[in-house]
């Protein structure tokens, strides 16, 4: 990894299905190959890696690829060394640019950090990849480029919905959110939110 911090996993629970390859630990979460699907709970804590997405959670596979993700916690993870490429500390995508889906449902993101890239809580890498992001709050999340919280890696298929991206901190640009979420987007507080205190881990 990047950073050499003490990492952990805890809280796997799911089932996998394909042909492809899923990694687990220390401290990150990867699935690799096509066609595949993870669905389950995941608590993903302290990874340091200088990969080009995905300090906690990180996927590369081809088109087909399923990722479903709930009642997660994914935080103080870390990506990069300074590359302007490394997007995602907590859940990022690499390698190619036609994904499947990806849904994070009821989870809570925060205390990631990119050094060099974008999205510090969740960044996408490339612009065709579908996510959808529901009832999950990401806060005090830190990126080097832009969003802090969320980088939309200029995808229109970011659909958000009830959750809360909030007190996240960039080097450049937006903060909490970097990109447009996909029309159909609904009951979201994208900004300051005055009852999230990310200096203290009030969430």
């Amino acid at each position: 990894g990047g950073y050499g911090q003490s990492n952990s996993v805890y809280n796997v629970k799911g089932s996998f299905t394909g042909s492809g390859t899923l990694n687990v630990g220390p401290g990150w979460l990867n699935l690799f190959g096509s066609p595949n699907t993870y669905s389950g709970e995941v608590a993903v804590v302290g990874s340091g890696r200088n990969v080009p997405g995905g300090g906690g959670i990180g996927v590369r596979a081809d088109k087909g690829l399923r990722l479903e993700i709930a009642a997660c916690e994914v935080r103080g993870n870390k990506v990069g060394n300074g590359g302007s490429d490394r997007h995602g500390a907590g859940i990022g995508n690499w390698g190619v640019s036609d994904l499947g889906a990806i849904t994070v449902d009821h989870c809570l993101i925060y205390g990631n950090e990119t050094k060099g890239g974008k999205g510090g809580g969740i960044g996408l890498a490339y612009n065709n990849n579908a996510i959808a992001i529901s009832d999950t709050t990401i806060a005090g999340n830190v990126a080097s480029g832009a969003g802090g919280g969320l980088s939309t890696g200029g995808s229109g298929k970011v659909t958000l919905t009830g959750s809360v991206i909030s007190g996240n901190a960039s080097g450049s640009g937006a903060a909490d959110v970097d990109g447009t979420p996909a029309s159909g987007s609904a009951n979201n507080i994208l900004g300051t939110a005055s009852f999230v205190d990310a200096a203290s881990r009030d969430y």
